[in-house]
């Protein structure tokens, strides 16, 4: 019976084992992954050994939605010791995985992350099983990985991924012989091994070897290439280490590299085609770096054809210090760590180049053959170096940016730095001799320590010669330095301050015999004998520019104006060239300068016009005077005392004080011209004013006040004795009525006085002081012409309007009190512009002077009938007998019972006896003839009136007096008839 039991628990065991335990796992495999991801999997087969406990697998898959395969594996082999399970231990003897494969795939997202889905937190509670491991191996694997955020889309892969795990134990993790190895070939190009025994879990103790073959940088560089700015376009890297992890003790961990080479090393800018560095090779030998306490050791380091080359853009930044930058997006800042000590047994550098590069062009190109440096020392304490000596070397300088290249010879060039160290107490000391271009002197010594920046000491330029910058400043100038030399003596000191100038220069410089030429005709346009800066302080970060005293010592300046109206001096700059220059500047920081003294000494000036129809010239010199206090600062005082002389008798002189700074916030400058000669301005006068000038004198007081951007200029224009010679007629040219404006302007001395105010808002964009002058001027000869009553009343103070015209009461001709006073201020007028004469028009009007001598007839004929003794009664003598008797002596057709029936009809009795007293009354003024004759008398009494009381009571001579035509008037409504006066040239 037991038997029979037996066979039959051995019989279930074995059918359960080999053929219903594969079907449930398999189904259980398969419904456990799809309730945990989004993916569909399947399993060819699955076989179990029930009596050696080994599980093999053939062809795993899991597809996505779209049936695209994410994993395979050609087989899984899982054996495990039945036995062990007796004392609660799980021993694996070996777990093969053949062939698997992943595919990864990234678009902000991986896709394995999509898969899983939300699983419930399990209270279950377990115990941990001792874990044996024998092995665990991956046959032949495969990695493959899409990244879709890249574009292109960056693909890579790790093939041929090869695994092993041995001997572990999960209650022996201290004491470990585990070990691992792992070897896969990336993106089909290099190879990669890594051996690593782990000595111990609890701390984690590794110790193994690593090794790069072949590993070509390009194709990590592809997925890093949007967030760097420099393309790894060639680099093949190999290495042999090993190295010692000890995470319980950090210090012990260390790498050992017995070789590390880089081959072929290219790098160049994204999306350029020029290398800005290329390396034959370089290896690294014999190193032991120690990670965790900042320490390396290298036996040798060496490299083989090395090129670097720089580029300087037209911003003055170079082209490394972009592409050196990455755009990653900066995370957390991390803590500072100690700095790293490294010892060098040798450096070598061999055949290689340098270049440095401006706009394409090469400034300097330098070749090593050999270099070499011992025993080098660099760690936290202290850099240090016996002596570094160059003796007689030279070094050429080209700039070949520019149209024609710039040349910078040096030689001779001696440089000697003893003791050099980074300690802080300890300086170094240097001399340097050089000279340039075989003429001036470079001298400098002195000390400067490393560790705290510093350096002071004496810099010395001796006739150093400055016509080498003249291909740049010929590149956009037609100007040439023809001669100059720059002399300077100072102390030069420099430290990083918060405080002060982190740079000082200080004491004496000098330019001499300094020549400036107009390339086009070799004319000279500046020259200087000597400028000197007295004690000057030069500091730069933060800059500033202090000077005790400075002297401009025998100057000269020429400008010109051409034919064609352009001024020598603003046709100096070149036709812009097509390259870029809006390129963006940083913006520099203010500079500010401050020169307590300029002394000015026998200064001189030319100033020609050639666009004139008479050429214009002029000379100022002697120029002497001082200048005090100039500063670039605002709210601080400059005062100018500068005198000077024009041409042969005439004088210049400016005084005053301005805000340097910021001129829009206070200026009061005085700018007086003496006794200059006018006939010298013709030319001007005929452009302006259709008038060349004989002779004449010209007196300037012009003073210029601004405060807070408002100008108030007073310009006081004296001129004396001013002849006109004739007249320049040309179709560009207006004339102005010159000589009627001289004899408005000119007193009885000869002399034109003009006061011309000028206002106005400098902030204003429209607001240009030339143009305002000029303006003004014309203004004010325009309005002295156009309206010269109202011009010579202003001078009086009274409405020069009113004096255009004199007032006379309707059919007579005596003065009335208000035109006496007029005829006053005319006198006083005439008498003061003895140049002038006086126009009138004989006026009568046709109805209102006619109707009142009319009325004077009438009234005459009423005095005679009635015996009247005085012309005052007459209205009382009037009655409807007397009207009706000169009515009729009148009109003897008359028919005055007519009148009297049509007045009857329309009024009573009262009323009708006053409407016919009227109505005879105006039928006998309207019955008075009045000739031509009498009215053209009226009007030329009228004038003569005006004419005798001006040259009898007011001494005017009558020669200054005109009468014009008779002038006839229709006006519908008027109180006074009015005559015009007009002034004229006498």
């Amino acid at each position: 019976m037991f038997k029979k039991i037996l066979i039959s628990t051995v019989l279930i065991y074995t059918i359960f084992g080999f053929f219903i335990l594969p079907y449930l796992l398999k189904s259980q495999i398969i419904k456990t992954v799809q309730n945990s991801i989004y993916a569909d999997m399947a399993i060819d087969d699955i076989k179990f050994n029930p009596y050696t406990f080994k599980l093999d697998a053939k062809d795993i898959t899991i597809v996505d939605a779209n049936q695209k395969k994410l994993f395979s594996l050609d087989g899984l082999s899982i054996n495990i010791e039945l036995h062990s399970l007796i004392d609660a231990t799980i021993h694996i003897k070996d777990i093969i995985l053949k062939n698997p494969n992943i595919t990864l795939s990234y678009d902000g997202e991986f896709n394995f992350e999509k898969l899983l889905k939300p699983s419930a937190k399990s209270d279950e509670s377990f115990t941990i099983l001792r874990v044996l491991i024998d092995k665990i191996s991956i046959e032949d694997g495969g990695v493959f990985y899409d990244d879709f955020t890249k574009k292109p889309i960056y693909q890579t892969s790790l093939t041929n991924l090869n695994f092993e795990l041995k001997d572990i134990d999960t209650k022996q993790l201290q004491n470990s012989d585990a070990k691992f190895k792992l070897h896969f070939v990336f993106n089909n190009d290099g190879s990669i091994k890594l051996k690593t025994k782990i000595l111990s879990f609890e701390p984690l103790v590794l110790k193994g070897g690593l090794e790069f073959e072949n590993f070509e940088l390009y194709s990590p560089y592809k997925y890093l290439k949007d967030n760097l700015n420099l393309e790894v376009a060639d680099g093949v890297l190999n290495l042999d280490s090993s190295f010692y992890i000890d995470m319980g003790d950090a210090n012990k961990t260390k790498i050992d590299v017995t070789n590390l080479s880089l081959d072929k090393l290219r790098l160049k800018p994204k999306d350029k085609n020029d290398d800005i560095l290329n390396l034959k090779n370089i290896t690294l030998s014999d190193a032991t770096i120690f990670p965790f306490s900042n320490s390396m050791q290298v036996k040798n380091i060496s490299l083989d054809a090395l090129y670097s080359g720089a580029y300087m853009g037209k911003d003055g930044g170079i082209d490394w210090t972009r592409y050196i930058k990455t755009n990653f997006k900066s995370g957390e800042s991390k803590d500072a760590t100690n700095p790293w000590s490294v010892k060098l047994d040798g450096v070598e550098l061999r055949d290689s180049s340098f270049k440095f590069s401006n706009a394409n062009q090469k400034i300097y190109d330098t070749k090593l053959k050999n270099l070499s440096l011992k025993n080098i020392v660099l760690d936290a304490d202290n850099i240090s170096v016996d002596n570094f000596y160059i003796k007689d070397s030279k070094f050429d300088f080209y700039d070949k940016t520019l149209k024609k290249t710039a040349t910078f010879g040096f030689d001779k060039i001696d440089i000697n730095i003893s003791n050099i160290a980074t300690k802080k107490d300890i300086f170094s000391n240097y001399t340097l001799d050089a000279r340039l271009d075989k003429a001036g002197y470079i001298k400098s010594k002195g000390e400067f320590n490393l560790s705290q920046l510093k350096q002071k000491g004496s810099l010395i330029f001796e006739h150093l010669p400055l016509n080498g910058l003249n291909p740049y400043i010929g590149e956009n100038l037609h100007l040439k330095l023809k001669d100059g030399f720059l002399n300077l003596d100072a102390k030069l000191g420099y430290e990083q301050s918060q405080t002060k100038p982190d740079i000082e220069l200080r004491g004496l410089v000098e330019l001499n015999s300094i020549k400036v030429q107009d390339t086009r005709d070799k004319t000279t346009l500046v020259k200087l004998d000597r400028f000197t800066l007295k004690s000057f302080e030069l500091e730069l970060f933060p800059n500033r520019l202090y000077v005790d005293k400075a002297t401009l010592d025998s100057f000269y300046l020429k400008t010109i104006i051409n034919k064609d109206k352009s001024m020598n001096l603003s046709t100096l700059q070149k036709v812009a060239s097509n390259k870029n220059t809006d390129a963006k500047r940083e913006k520099s920081e203010p500079f500010n300068i401050k020169v307590m003294e300029l002394n000015i000494k026998n200064g001189k000036a030319k100033f020609e016009d050639n666009s004139l129809p008479i050429d214009f010239k002029t000379d100022i010199h002697s120029l002497d005077g001082m200048i005090y206090a100039i500063s670039s600062s605002k709210d601080e005082t400059s005062y100018v005392d500068i005198d000077g002389e024009v041409d042969k008798y005439g004088s210049v002189k400016l005084k005053g004080s301005v805000d340097a700074g910021d001129i829009k916030k206070y200026m009061d400058l005085d700018l007086n011209f003496r006794n200059l000669d006018l006939s010298s301005i013709s030319g001007y006068s005929a452009v302006f004013a259709g008038h060349k000038i004989v002779d004449g004198r010209l007196f300037l007081d012009l003073g210029y006040e601004i405060m807070d951007s408002k100008l108030n200029s007073s310009n006081s224009i004296i001129i004396k004795n001013i002849k006109l010679g004739e007249e320049y007629k040309d179709s560009n040219t207006t004339p102005l009525p010159l000589r009627f404006a001289i004899a408005l302007l000119e007193d009885s001395d000869g002399v034109i006085d003009i006061d011309m105010p000028i206002q106005g808002d400098i902030d204003n964009p429209d607001f240009k002081y030339r143009a305002l002058v000029f303006k003004t001027f014309f203004k004010l000869i325009g309005s002295a012409v156009t309206s010269p009553f109202r011009f010579l009343g202003a001078i009086l103070g009274v409405d020069g309007d009113k004096l255009s015209y004199m007032e006379f009461e309707k059919g007579k001709s005596y003065l009335i009190p208000s035109e006496k006073e007029k005829l006053e201020n005319i006198s006083k007028i005439m008498i003061k512009k003895p140049k002038i004469s006086i126009a009138i028009t004989p006026t009568y009007d046709e109805i209102f002077d006619r109707y009142e001598i009319q009325k004077e007839k009438f009234i005459d004929i009423v005095v005679k009938k009635a015996n009247l003794e005085s012309r005052k009664n007459h209205i009382n003598a009037l009655n409807i007998e007397l009207l009706e008797n000169i009515y009729k002596e009148l009109d003897k057709d008359a028919n005055i019972e007519n009148l009297k029936d049509e007045l009857k009809q329309k009024y009573d009795d009262k009323e009708f006896e006053s409407e016919y007293l009227k109505r005879l009354q105006k039928l006998c003024i309207d019955g008075q003839k009045v000739t031509k004759d009498e009215l053209e008398n009226l009007a030329k009494n009228r004038v003569q009136v005006i004419t005798e009381y001006l040259i009898n009571d007011k001494k005017v001579d009558a020669h200054r007096f005109k009468t014009k035509e008779v002038k006839v008037l229709n006006l519908k409504e008027t109180n006074y008839i009015k005559l015009d006066l007009k002034i004229e040239k006498d």
